[in-house]
């Protein structure tokens, strides 16, 4: 629902938020970086935080769109990574990576497995959201 409507419409470094019809629980996702898998799908990494009157609670994952639906294909909690672009609309989403290294590389590992070639470029990635990446 929340995540396939996100991947769907969303730039890789933009937010998209939702609140909860109460106002108390609010919902960031922001996808990371966009490539192919070895069958031609479409896969976005991704950051998703929660917010809830008891904390925050924040994961990173990727999906692969498979029938029309994002699909996740992993997914772990993690520190925030991706602080520095939310909320700054000066902020040069273009310079933005995701985090690698030890904390990650689990994860990182998976991407690898399922990434062939480069990803994709913010052109590239501009013409999939517009064609509702068919």
């Amino acid at each position: 629902p929340l995540l396939n409507e996100a991947l769907e419409t969303t730039a890789s470094g933009a937010l998209f938020a939702r609140q909860d019809q109460q106002g108390g629980v609010e919902r960031e996702i922001m996808p990371l970086l966009t490539f192919r898998d070895a069958n031609s799908r479409y896969c976005r990494e991704f950051e998703s935080t929660l917010q809830a009157p008891d904390g925050q609670q924040v994961s990173y994952g990727v999906a692969c769109r498979e029938r029309g639906v994002w699909q996740p294909q992993a997914l772990m909690a993690r520190p925030l990574i991706a602080s520095t672009l939310r909320g700054d609309p000066t902020a040069d989403h273009s310079q933005y990576a995701p985090a690698m290294g030890s904390e990650v590389a689990g994860f990182d590992t998976v991407i690898q497995q399922l990434m062939v070639g480069q990803p994709l470029s913010p052109e590239e990635e501009a013409a999939g959201l517009k064609r509702g990446w068919r």
